[in-house]
């Protein structure tokens, strides 16, 4: 968390000083683009903070969506033309870079180092780290500036998303893949379908030799397949994934209008996880749960409108905004800040405005 709040606090220095500086900033600001729009989901999360009952617990979850306020202004008044390597490019390198300094202790340092420090302990948890090389694969997939590296850099984030199993986030990057190549004539559709079909399987294949937590990342979602076909009861992750889901709706039933606020969320779903003997989980499963717990029909407005502000956008950044908030049903991208800070990234690096001063 320390290092996107030190990053936060630069990205906000810069946005005062530009304002301070520029009479038309300000304008720009209240008179907001449609990347502004994402500023709603901390907007709705800070009134959910007001009828909390536990203000200080709301107040320090609510801290971790500053990236969703400081990051779409920051975009909105800054521009990027005149560089000559893009920022998303200087990100995707800097991902690849921490893969690989990840990976090399296991070739250079002794054993024993290794397993005290192992590679998801340097910089961030293993989740985290997910979410940064999840969002910085979207980034390069939408790239229009493409280089030879490219297809390297692709691999190596490629093959840490299976080191850690995310085999979910890795359907998505798929199917944004599937889409950004998706082509009107049927010659460059004929020869995009035989990449894939070369691809994906060995793709697959790879990820089951290599890496254990893909394999059983893989096996849980097919023994779960396989339980709604004998109708026996589902096991494992996606298990937990249903029960959480079933307990927040329970609880967002009682609550429908307004939601519990976001400070009382772990006090409800832990009367709710109680009930049927369980523990409470860690974290929530996902983000369109809380927000629903906590918020209330207040963030299906919000869904709406975010939906809505992209509307007139090229296909491919409509997409990519469907499978943000697609994330945000099947996922909970905001559990951290660092999560948040990455999270709309790819967006923002795809329609950031050249246009400005």
């Amino acid at each position: 968390m320390a290092a996107s709040l030190i990053t936060m606090l630069g990205m906000g220095g810069l946005i005062l000083v530009k304002i301070l500086a520029n009479k038309d900033a300000l304008r720009k600001i209240l008179h907001p683009q449609k990347d502004l729009i994402w500023m709603l989901i901390p907007l709705v999360y800070f009134i959910s903070l007001s009828y909390s009952r536990n203000f200080h617990r709301g107040w320090e979850q609510w801290q971790i969506l500053l990236p969703l306020i400081v990051l779409p202004i920051f975009f909105e008044l800054f521009s990027f033309q005149s560089m000559r390597i893009k920022p998303g490019t200087v990100y995707v390198i800097a991902c690849v870079i921490s893969i690989l300094l990840h990976f090399i202790p296991y070739t250079i340092w002794p054993a024993q180092l290794v397993k005290s420090l192992g590679p998801t302990s340097l910089f961030f948890t293993p989740v985290q780290n997910s979410w940064i090389w999840w969002s910085a694969i979207m980034t390069l997939i939408l790239k229009t500036d493409k280089v030879k590296a490219d297809q390297l850099f692709m691999m190596i984030l490629l093959s840490a998303m299976m080191y850690l199993g995310q085999v979910g986030l890795l359907l998505l990057v798929y199917i944004m893949y599937v889409i950004k190549e998706w082509k009107q004539d049927r010659d460059e559709l004929s020869e995009m379908l035989t990449r894939v079909m070369i691809f994906l399987p060995l793709f697959f294949i790879s990820g089951w030799i290599f890496f254990p937590a893909f394999q059983n990342s893989v096996l849980n979602i097919g023994y779960a397949l396989l339980s709604l076909y004998t109708k026996e009861e589902v096991v494992g992750p996606v298990k937990w994934f249903i029960t959480d889901a079933t307990c927040t709706i329970q609880q967002w039933w009682l609550h429908p209008l307004s939601g519990v606020g976001i400070g009382d969320y772990i006090d409800a779903m832990w009367n709710q996880y109680q009930s049927i003997k369980l523990d409470l989980p860690e974290a929530p499963y996902q983000q369109i749960g809380h927000m629903l717990l906590s918020g209330g029909m207040m963030f299906l407005i919000v869904f709406f409108l975010i939906w809505n502000a992209y509307r007139s956008s090229d296909r491919y950044t409509k997409s990519l905004v469907a499978i943000l908030l697609v994330t945000m049903i099947f996922f909970a991208p905001l559990n951290s800040q660092i999560s948040a800070f990455v999270f709309l990234l790819p967006l923002f690096f795809t329609t950031m405005n050249t246009s400005h001063d």
